[in-house]
């Protein structure tokens, strides 16, 4: 089922687009012409001016190609040089690098070193010295206690002892 008015929109599609085609092949056309013309404006200035360029250019060229030989010679000169310089430099660098690392090694071991030293030292100090100190210091505190408590048994309290006693208790 189609519509009556389908063929008719389909002509003028095909129509439009024969239009297109023939509006896009004028301006290649076109294009193709002016391109033709540039081309030749292109040559004729090429001829007039390029001509005593190029001439001039070719001594200049010919000049710089016998300095560019002499130039190149130094520079191979001058790279070898460079190269050898490099590897020395390099040589001594692998060389510093690797008595850097032997000496952070020995840092790193004499460091470690000397903490396990101070931890033993440490450790030593505190069973030797600072327990025993330590457990005199309380047998002394003890006697200590025990000789006050002594002498307050014998004092008689009087009044004013358990007075003042109350007192802070209140």
């Amino acid at each position: 089922m189609v519509p009556d008015w389908f063929p008719a929109v389909i002509t003028v599609g095909v129509a439009v687009m024969a239009l297109a085609m023939v509006l896009q092949l004028g301006t290649l056309i076109g294009l193709y012409l002016a391109i033709g013309r540039l081309a030749q404006k292109i040559e004729h200035l090429l001829d007039q001016r390029v001509e005593p360029l190029l001439a001039s250019a070719q001594s200049i060229v010919s000049n710089a190609q016998s300095i560019v030989q002499t130039a190149r010679v130094q520079v191979d000169q001058l790279s070898a040089n460079m190269r050898e310089q490099v590897e020395k430099v390099e040589q001594v660098m692998t060389e510093v690098t690797d008595r850097a690392r032997l000496q952070v090694i020995r840092a790193d071991e004499v460091i470690a070193d000397t903490i396990d030293r101070v931890e033993r030292s440490v450790d030593f100090i505190e069973r030797s010295v600072i327990r025993p100190v330590k457990e005199v210091h309380a047998v002394a505190q003890g006697i200590g206690s025990a000789v006050d408590h002594l002498r307050r048994r014998r004092r008689p309290e009087g009044p004013e002892r358990v007075t003042q006693d109350e007192e802070m208790f209140i």
